[in-house]
């Protein structure tokens, strides 16, 4: 009888242990680390348990399982992004469809609710990311609305001022930044700190190669382009008489709002003429020249309200203009920095030849002082005098001028 109950007993005591083992609801829960692009490092958990929080950290391609855990409600965070890298996804599956998951990308959680003998894998997924942020600076400071175009996602049209910037984070690639021109402004200078972007000055254009975790600052410089610069030339007598002195004056000023650097001007002479002399009111103005050439005048800074005066000496050649009347252009032309600027100006002058007469006396006589006596001339004209004669009778030359420009000849 004894033994039935022992045999009792047993079975019972199995049954309780059984029943005991079934109650134990355990699974297993694994975390997985992927990015994109593939290979970065250093990506901070948390697990956070009934009864205890658990800390890791994963690599891309790394797992770390749980196993025997109480089914109960985990949650998994991704507590610290490596440098570059924003959670784009976190995927969950089981093995039996039996426990439950919610995702929140923006708390970059999951809460897992772990079902009996479920096996749950989530994988936590990082793209890369670049900083890219676009500076202004402007020469003098104060320049505003400068404006932008780009294909950076949310970054297509923008505008900054001196002294502002425009951060963007984005995904691994290539960018276009383009500063679109501005009036009385030119874009001295574009430099990116990293080493894969390129620019371009003449299109205003940075294109960025950003590449996952880089911290890129591109800075964008403007000049602004001197205005107010003036050029007035004047020439003096107009008509000239071929073989006396012509000249010319050149009146720079300067009404703009910044100070001019580099200042030169730039007399290009008539041919036919020699240079006498070349000089300017301004001592710190360096001027030099070369016979029927050019003269160069380096002015150098020129700031604003200043004027100076350039006074430039010449002489038309007779045997170059022995046909009258011609005329003869002298350009001038004044250059100047921040720009670059050029500026021009002409004048015309009408040279005129001179024509010599040959006059002789038919009558001999002597006469005492202070005695008067009349006397019969001849004048000895060529065809090519008289065709001269009536060049400068149809000229501009005044009746008075005609008549002092004549040049007698005694025999």
């Amino acid at each position: 009888m004894s033994r039935y109950i022992n045999y009792a007993l047993t079975f019972l005591i199995l049954g309780i242990l059984l029943r005991s083992q079934n109650s134990m609801a355990v699974g297993t829960l694994v975390i997985e680390k992927a990015t994109d692009p593939s290979g970065f490092d250093g990506f901070d958990f948390l697990l956070d348990g009934p009864s205890s929080d658990t800390s890791f950290t994963l690599d891309d391609g790394e797992l770390q399982t749980f196993d025997n855990l109480d089914a109960d409600t985990y949650t998994v965070s991704e507590t610290d992004t490596a440098s570059g890298f924003e959670l784009t996804s976190i995927v969950c599956n089981s093995e039996d469809e039996t426990s439950m998951f919610n995702v929140d990308l923006e708390t970059a959680s999951v809460e897992i609710t772990l079902a009996d003998d479920d096996t749950v894998t989530c994988v936590f997924t990082n793209s890369g990311t670049a900083t890219i942020t676009i500076e202004k600076v402007t020469s003098p400071e104060g320049g505003t609305d400068f404006d932008f175009t780009s294909d950076i996602p949310d970054g297509d049209e923008f505008t900054l001022d001196n002294g502002d910037s425009m951060t963007f984070n984005v995904p691994p690639g290539s960018y276009d930044v383009q500063e679109s021109v501005k009036d009385e402004y030119i874009v001295s200078d574009i430099a990116c700190d990293d080493m894969g972007s390129t620019t371009n000055i003449e299109t205003g254009t940075a294109t960025i190669d950003a590449v996952a975790g880089e911290d890129i600052t591109c800075t964008f410089t403007n000049q602004q382009v001197v205005t107010g610069l003036n050029l007035v030339k004047t020439d003096s007598p107009d008509p000239v008489i071929a073989g006396e002195e012509l000249t010319y004056e050149v009146l720079v000023d300067h009404q703009g709002d910044i100070e001019a650097s580099n200042v030169v001007l730039t007399d290009t002479l008539p041919p036919g003429v020699t240079l006498v002399s070349v000089s300017a009111d301004d001592p710190d103005t360096d001027c030099s020249g070369s016979d029927s050439e050019t003269v160069v005048c380096d002015i150098g800074i020129l700031s604003v309200t200043e004027e100076i005066v350039i006074t430039i000496v010449v002489i038309p050649d007779p045997d170059v203009y022995s046909d009258a009347p011609q005329m003869i252009e002298n350009t001038a032309v004044l250059s100047a920095e921040p720009g670059p600027v050029e500026i021009e100006a002409s004048t015309l002058t009408e040279v005129n030849l001179i024509v010599n007469l040959d006059l002789s006396s038919v009558d001999e006589k002597r006469v005492g002082k202070n005695n008067s006596f009349d006397i019969e001339w001849d004048i000895s004209v060529s065809a090519e005098q008289m065709a001269a004669l009536e060049q400068i009778r149809k000229s501009s030359l005044t009746p008075v001028q005609k008549r002092t420009r004549w040049v007698l000849s005694w025999i």
